[in-house]
């Protein structure tokens, strides 16, 4: 059985809105990699969890919407302009998550492995996002693959850490009936804005000089 699960009720924004923003320092570095090779997947980032016991994948999947509404990366694009490129961080974006039951068949861990490694190749627009990927693959009664790709662009390592925990700190809370606790995640126009400051900076110009020393 595989299935596309999507948003769940309640009307999504026709027209979502956008926040435009500069790209960091780090963005731009990963964007320029991007466009020199657009059908790379070199910027791909992704990572597998094993989860053991009983799952709802309709509570997951919520879980899912809510970590991504609450993280302004994930429902970044970015689109080249005249001034270079920007990123616009829109107010709603449909959850890419494909759930599918595999234990009808030989080899489900394998065979679901070999799917990851087939979505890892596949590169991202990153002028029409969304810049992640999402997959639920039942491999045992109650034994699951949780798969997430992300582009560099807009997470790190230390970021799906934080993905995953709040993931699971949303999941506990709806499948016990409960309000999960507040989000603590800060906002990407914050980041920006530090990053801005710190290009800016005396310390700034003062570490350019002594790593080009260095170096």
């Amino acid at each position: 059985m595989t299935t596309l699960l999507a948003d769940g009720p309640g009307p999504a924004p026709t027209a979502p809105v956008s926040v435009e923003l500069p790209l960091t320092a780090a963005q731009s570095g990963m964007w320029y990699a991007q466009a020199l090779d657009p059908l790379s997947p070199a910027q791909n980032t992704a990572e597998c969890l094993e989860i053991d016991g009983p799952l709802d994948p309709a509570v997951f999947a919520e879980a899912l919407r809510q970590v991504v509404a609450e993280s302004d990366a994930l429902r970044v694009r970015v689109e080249d302009g005249p001034d270079g490129p920007r990123q616009y961080v829109r107010a709603h974006v449909e959850l890419p998550l494909l759930v599918e039951d595999l234990r009808d068949g030989r080899a489900p861990e394998q065979r679901a492995l070999a799917w990851m490694r087939a979505d890892l190749a596949e590169p991202f627009d990153l002028a029409a996002g969304p810049l992640f990927q999402h997959a639920l693959f039942r491999v045992g009664d109650e034994r699951w693959l949780w798969y997430q790709r992300i582009h560099h662009l807009v997470m790190d390592g230390y970021g799906y850490s934080l993905l995953v925990r709040r993931t699971a700190e949303v999941h506990t809370a709806l499948a016990r009936g409960e309000q999960p606790p507040a989000c603590r995640f800060g906002r990407l126009a914050d980041l920006v804005e530090d990053d801005a400051a710190y290009r800016a900076s005396e310390a700034h110009a003062a570490d350019r000089a002594h790593w080009a020393a260095a170096f």
